[in-house]
């Protein structure tokens, strides 16, 4: 009996461990995506539809109202479930004055994927909902 009690609680114990070091690995990946200063942005570029071929581009210079609100929306995101899938209807990629690029997809699902730094991990957040659903529009 007293074998069978120890080892549920190391079991139970292990699992814990477990699903914190995920919770931390998850908001670790997207606290670096969220780390992203405003200063730091050059531009973004809005793909409505990807199999078109139009875009819209917004750069700091002539469009920060347009920038500083998808950069709001984006900023408030938390880590969300990545077995949620990745099909979204429209890109936003956010230039980087150092060069790199960071992808969000989105549509009308209520998640985000974002593809950073050859890693890729969905988050979600209601102002950056709103924002891809505005797209449809």
């Amino acid at each position: 009996m007293f074998r069978l009690k120890s080892k549920s609680t190391l079991v139970i114990s292990i699992l814990i461990i477990l699903i914190l070091l995920i919770s931390i690995i998850s908001y670790t990946k997207f606290k670096n995506a969220g780390s992203i200063s405003l200063k730091h942005i050059s531009s973004i570029e809005i793909i409505i539809n990807p199999q078109s071929t139009g875009k819209i581009v917004y750069t700091k210079d002539k469009n920060l109202k347009e920038i500083e609100e998808f950069y709001n929306a984006f900023k408030e995101a938390k880590p969300a479930d990545n077995s949620l899938g990745t099909t979204h209807s429209h890109i936003v990629i956010i230039n980087l004055t150092n060069g790199d690029k960071i992808t969000v997809l989105g549509g009308t699902q209520g998640f985000q994927t974002v593809l950073m730094n050859g890693k890729q991990f969905n988050i979600k957040g209601d102002k950056l909902w709103n924002y891809f659903k505005q797209l449809n529009k």
